[in-house]
Parts: structure tokens; C-alpha cells; sequence
């Protein structure tokens, strides 16, 4: 798992077998994980990223915990409402 510490971004679109990605806390900058296996749980301690895509992905419903570092948030067709983070751009 060595060559994980330089993992900036990952994307497990579609990839319903992977459900949790907090081993990659403070290494993970980017993440796309629409229609994937991803939960809330699965990025309750993703507190350094800066991007996620979480289209079409009904299991994650808040991304607050990310409010000091996230910038960019693609939610189409999810269930985001409630404590998102003041400053980023949605698309």
C-alpha cells in the first residue's frame, strides 16, 4: 500500500465494490465516486479534499466535515442539502 501515499485523485465511478476510501484522509484531493459503492460512512474522515463528484450517488448526504478545504462539488441527482460548504462552486 506504499504507492497509495501519492494518490491525488481517484475515480471509482461506477465501481460499486469500493464502499470506503477513509484510509486515504489527508492524501486523497479529488475524488469521483458517482454510482459507486462510496457511503457516508465510506468519506466521513475525507477532510482534505478539494473536488468531489458524487453524481447520481444517493448514499452520501453530507459533506460539511469538508468544509475548510472543498472547492469544486458536482451533486447532480443526489441528496445534498443540508450543511454544504459555503465556499465552492457547484457544477
Amino acid at each position: 500500500m506504499e504507492y497509495l501515499k501519492s494518490l491525488k485523485i481517484l475515480g471509482c465511478f461506477c465501481n460499486r465494490k469500493i464502499n470506503d476510501v477513509n484510509h486515504l484522509s489527508g492524501i486523497l484531493e479529488e475524488l469521483n465516486c458517482g454510482l459507486s459503492g462510496i457511503d457516508q460512512d465510506g468519506i466521513s474522515q475525507l477532510k482534505s479534499l478539494k473536488k468531489i463528484d458524487c453524481w447520481n450517488n444517493e448514499k452520501i448526504k453530507d459533506v460539511g466535515h469538508m468544509d475548510g478545504t472543498l472547492e469544486k462539488m458536482v451533486c447532480n441527482n443526489s441528496i445534498i442539502r443540508n450543511n454544504l460548504p459555503k465556499k465552492i462552486s457547484q457544477y
